[in-house]
């Protein structure tokens, strides 16, 4: 799942739609941002069913990928990485923090502290992408936009905002970059405080 469209990335950066010129080139700027927002946040985003082999952190939590979590089919524990019979936890001895992708062991127990020991099937993820991590994707793509225009403008190489090239974005975000990071700061804030992985 993209996290945001063409289209809006095109509305945003005030390219008519019916203007095709740059598609190719949008399309390739916007996989290598949420990419990019993906790699920063330490998480994929998108909603999927998987059969996932975790390792055991010896606590009572364990965190999964993708959250949040809307089903968890099965569990099960096994040090040797076999998971066959027997090996099944049952559900009712697990609670699951759904939006928080969160498995707690009941009564104390814990998982184990040993590596691959533990298969999860489940399904985790966003189903549908929040408006605001939308834009985030569109302020991102929009100040590197901004920037590949000015470098093949031969423009100096001082920061200007979007706002001062005509047809290259509609927020004054650009000269916001921080020298640490690869996204303007309202996109590394918002990233930080709301879709970035639990360490």
């Amino acid at each position: 799942m993209a996290l945001t469209t063409l289209a809006k990335l095109k509305l945003w950066l005030g390219i008519a739609d019916a203007t095709t010129t740059f598609d190719a080139r949008l399309t390739q700027l916007l996989a290598a941002v949420e990419e990019a927002i993906e790699s920063f946040c330490g998480r994929e985003f998108a909603s999927v069913s998987e059969t996932l082999v975790l390792d055991g952190n010896g606590r009572a939590s364990l965190s999964l990928p993708r959250y949040p979590v809307t089903a968890v089919s099965s569990i099960k524990i096994d040090t040797e990485g076999e998971f066959g019979a027997g090996t099944e936890v049952a559900l009712a001895d697990v609670i699951i923090k759904n939006s928080a992708g969160v498995l707690v062991r009941r009564g104390g127990a814990i998982w184990p502290y040993a590596p691959q020991s533990i298969q999860v099937v489940y399904t985790g993820g966003l189903t549908s992408i929040p408006a605001d991590l939308q834009q985030a994707v569109c302020e991102a793509c929009g100040d590197r936009w901004t920037r590949s225009r000015q470098l093949e403008s031969g423009a100096p190489g001082q920061m200007q905002t979007s706002e001062g090239i005509p047809g290259y974005g509609s927020s004054g975000f650009a000269d916001e970059l921080s020298q640490d990071s690869p996204f303007p700061i309202s996109v590394e804030r918002l990233l930080r405080s709301k879709y970035r992985a639990r360490i």
